[in-house]
């Protein structure tokens, strides 16, 4: 991965997502030396804009399916985040977004959207009823969700079902113990409780050790648009999530837990020269947020 995806502390997600040697998991353009990184696609992205209505007054729409009558039509929230996510599943409607050695996947954002939905509708299923507004979302101060998952594609479906609904996103950690994710759950006070099948040994011992106190558990499937006849047709709604509620919360060490607000995915996502510093800086999710806003790597 180049340098200007790379926040800080050098992480390179591409040890997650296992690019090929000569393959950046990031949208840089790194044909261009002496120019500094610049998008590929970067002129066809800003004419795109210019010509467009504001996401503000009109739904967005992309149809994965567009000749299909009977696909689905499924909309995430229009915040600076999700437009450009939106947008990029549109330019890039062909292109490979996702190459996943581990689990052996290549997808397309659609194909992505489509485990990001089912997920997000298995929650808004397994939660109480009161803790959701009118339109689907987390009330102010709900949807705390726990994530059993390492930093590969399920972690980033659970990540993008969880914002899509207003709730946050609860890492449980690298490989913990159960009474390790069970202190996390419980002081986070999650409502459910999502995982990785590869880790659902550990999500039946936590299970087991909080007894009827147990959370909800549920599976981050994943790859579904191979394994389903459902059709989707991916567009944004204005749906009313606050900028200033958390997005992230991470636990780590003695002291109080990190809070990511939703204003620093919009800043980031939008790429804005001039926004402030987060408060906090994870620079796994921040990484995995330029990426897939931004478009495929360059062939």
């Amino acid at each position: 991965m180049c340098q200007a995806c790379i926040p800080a502390d050098n992480y390179d997600c591409d040890s997650d997502l296992e690019y090929s040697d000569n393959e950046c998991a990031c949208p840089h353009d790194h044909k261009a030396e002496g120019q500094g990184h610049s998008h590929e696609h970067e002129h066809e992205y800003e004419h795109k804009h210019e010509h467009g209505h504001s996401h503000q007054d009109v739904q967005k729409e992309v149809n994965d399916e567009e000749d299909d009558p009977n696909a689905q039509k499924v909309t995430f929230p229009s915040d600076p985040f999700f437009n450009r996510l939106i947008d990029a599943t549109d330019l890039y409607k062909h292109d490979v977004i996702i190459n996943d050695a581990t689990y052996g996947l290549q997808l397309t954002y659609a194909q992505f959207l489509h485990d990001v939905q089912a997920l997000r509708v298995n929650i808004q299923r397994s939660v109480p009823a009161d803790s959701l507004n009118a339109n689907g979302t987390f009330k102010e101060g709900a949807g705390f969700i726990g994530v059993l998952a390492e930093i590969q594609y399920p972690f980033f479906v659970a990540s993008l079902a969880v914002l899509a609904l207003g709730g946050v996103i609860v890492p449980m950690g690298h490989a913990p113990e159960p009474d390790q994710a069970i202190a996390v759950i419980e002081e986070s006070k999650a409502v459910v409780l999502v995982f990785d099948p590869t880790q659902e040994e550990l999500a039946a011992a936590v299970k087991q050790k909080q007894g009827k106190e147990a959370v909800p558990q549920l599976p981050i499937e994943i790859n579904l648009a191979q394994k389903s006849s459902e059709k989707y047709v991916f567009g944004t709604q204005n749906l009313d999530i606050a900028a200033t509620r958390p997005a992230l919360l991470l636990f780590g060490g003695d002291d109080l837990p990190g809070v990511l607000k939703r204003q620093t995915f919009y800043e980031r996502a939008t790429a804005s020269a001039n926004s402030p510093q987060p408060e906090m800086t994870d620079v796994m999710m921040l990484c995995f947020l330029i990426c897939l806003s931004s478009g495929p790597p360059p062939s």
